[in-house]
């Protein structure tokens, strides 16, 4: 797991997703990335790993002592990444196959929308999801059948958005609005904001890369 400084808005919420996410089981790598270590107790997380330049981290005496048993790693203000990429980096050093990602939303857009397309780069071969309260976003990539049971999806929408210049031979089935055979450019918002409406759906692909996104309006039931 990853824990990012971005918006946390109900920690009790969150940290209810994460239960569910994560069964009976604890994350085996937790990484605080730089102000992501002030929300690490409220969310009941313990870290392995501490990184980034630190900045932005309150009360970093404290938390050395606290979490002394981490691994720290402490990188230069004035760099060519984000401590985002940074994590990334770590977490695919570690080996680690599967990467949840909390604390990516809100704040500043350069940032957000960096960490987003860092799943470009590092999605071969780890399933990255990036969620908070009402978003969780992975990227899927052609060929590919993508199966969905309407009862674990945790949003009511269903978003494609295309990260490449285009997503060929994309099928939407039991979906509210079905796609047969679509092709789907960058920039295009065809995929936005669908639904799935029988028990088992499926999305195909062809070749391309896309976000899927599932969400919810903000003031729709937890």
């Amino acid at each position: 797991m990853v824990v990012l400084n971005g918006a946390y808005i109900d920690y009790r919420k969150l940290k209810a997703i994460l239960k569910e996410r994560f069964k009976t089981q604890n994350p085996e790598v937790v990484l605080g990335v730089d102000g992501g270590t002030n929300h690490l107790e409220s969310l009941g997380l313990t870290p392995t790993h501490i990184l980034g330049d630190l900045d932005s981290i309150e009360h970093i005496d404290v938390y050395k002592e606290k979490f002394k048993e981490a691994e720290w790693i402490v990188y230069p203000i004035e760099k060519d990444y984000t401590d985002s990429e940074l994590a990334f980096e770590t977490a695919k050093s570690l080996g680690c196959n599967e990467l949840v990602v909390i604390g990516a939303f809100g704040g500043r857009l350069d940032h957000m929308l960096g960490t987003i397309l860092l799943l470009n780069r590092y999605s071969d071969g780890v399933d990255i999801e990036l969620l908070d309260l009402q978003n969780q976003i992975r990227l899927i990539q052609g060929p590919l059948v993508y199966p969905l049971i309407k009862k674990e999806i945790p949003y009511r929408y269903v978003s494609l958005v295309p990260i490449s210049n285009q997503v060929t031979g994309v099928y939407l089935d039991g979906f509210k609005y079905p796609l047969n055979n679509a092709t789907i450019k960058l920039g295009e918002t065809i995929g936005i904001s669908n639904e799935v409406l029988k028990d088992h759906a499926s999305v195909t692909l062809s070749s391309g890369k896309l976000l899927m996104i599932f969400s919810r309006d903000s003031e729709g039931p937890f």
